[in-house]
């Protein structure tokens, strides 16, 4: 009889949270951000950076015309995120979970923009 391997997993947000500290994201929490000028004109001063979604996935933005931004993974973006979205998901009482999912759309580059260290005061 062969013996069977077993295999621990970690869990899935056990692992989120080691891509999060490895590259810096901030912890899914409501960090103070300030009024939605001082925040949204941090995010035109990031484009190009490198943010992470909640699972850790790569990603970066392009501003355009000044109200919107376009989030690309491989080269491809399917969501043009607009100020009054920003706004609209700084109001949330949580940056991550099934609500924002539902309320927020491209909710995961949203989180990853939002909770990013770097955009903090």
């Amino acid at each position: 009889m062969s013996e069977k391997k077993i295999i621990n997993r970690e869990p899935k947000d056990y692992i989120a949270e080691n891509i999060r500290k490895k590259y810096g994201v901030g912890e899914y929490y409501k960090q103070e951000l300030g009024d939605i000028d001082s925040v949204w004109k941090r995010i035109i001063e990031l484009e190009g950076e490198t943010f992470y979604t909640a699972t850790g996935l790569p990603f970066t933005y392009k501003v355009i015309d000044g109200n919107n931004i376009v989030p690309y993974r491989d080269r491809k973006s399917k969501w043009k995120i607009t100020k009054s979205l920003i706004e609209k998901a700084m109001a949330q009482p949580r940056w991550n979970g099934a609500e924002f999912n539902k309320t927020i759309i491209a909710s995961s580059y949203v989180a990853g923009i939002l909770n990013d260290e770097r955009l903090g005061v």
